[in-house]
Formats: structure tokens, sequence, C-alpha cells
């Protein structure tokens, strides 16, 4: 995934609406739905949150690759204990791998490039 930029983001550029409901009791639309612009603080709000976004884009990708990372090496440990039904080879397959997972996300400098190997033996997670 590319790193996002503001040009990813309408917010930046278009003005967002929100569906509420009419609380001018004055109004001929009272109490009903309607589509309304943001107010110039929640657009505000909505552009900063986008940039804060942007801005930690990379800390938001390690934690889903080290999420990624953990889920895998939790469910493949069984195929590495001593009564696993898998061959000599395929554990030692396993082996690897997931020693690629826990060298993730540091043997990599650039999150963007950064991609969770393929369990090597089906059936495994």
């Amino acid at each position: 995934m590319a790193r996002p930029t503001q040009e990813d983001y309408t917010v930046f550029t278009t003005r967002p609406k929100v569906s509420t409901r009419d609380n001018d009791e004055n109004s001929a639309t009272y109490g009903k739905r309607i589509i309304r612009d943001y107010t110039d603080e929640e657009w505000d709000d909505a552009k900063a949150t986008a940039q804060n976004e942007i801005d930690n884009w990379d800390n938001y990708q390690l934690e889903n690759i080290r999420s990624q990372r953990d889920y895998l090496l939790q469910q493949s440990d069984w195929a590495i204990n001593n009564d696993s039904p898998l061959s000599s080879a395929d554990q030692a397959s396993i082996t690897t791998w997931r020693q690629e997972l826990r060298d993730l996300p540091t043997s990599k400098s650039d999150v963007a490039d950064i991609e969770i190997p393929a369990c090597p033996v089906s059936g495994v997670v």
C-alpha cells in the first residue's frame, strides 16, 4: 500500500456533509433528517484527523504488520512442537518461516515495502 498524501483525502478540498436531525424549532424541517455542510470547526477537526492519519501512517502500518505477524506465530505454534504431525522437512521450513516473521518489521527500513511471507506448508495457518 502506498503512503497516503493529502491528495488522497477529499476532506482537504471538499467540505463534507453530515446527515443530522434538524433541531431548529423554527425550521420547516424541524425534527426531520437533513443534510448539512460541516461547520468550520467540524471541517478543521476532520482535516486534522486526516492529517494525523497521514503523519502516522508508518506507525499504523507497523502496528498492523506486528498484529498479523503475532497472529501467524500464535496459529503456527503447534507445528513446531515435538508431537507435531508434520515431517522434519516441513518443521524445518516452518521454523525458518517463523524466524522470518519474527524478523519483521525490522528486516526492511521502508514500511511500505514490508510484506508478510507466506507460510511454506499448506494447512498450518
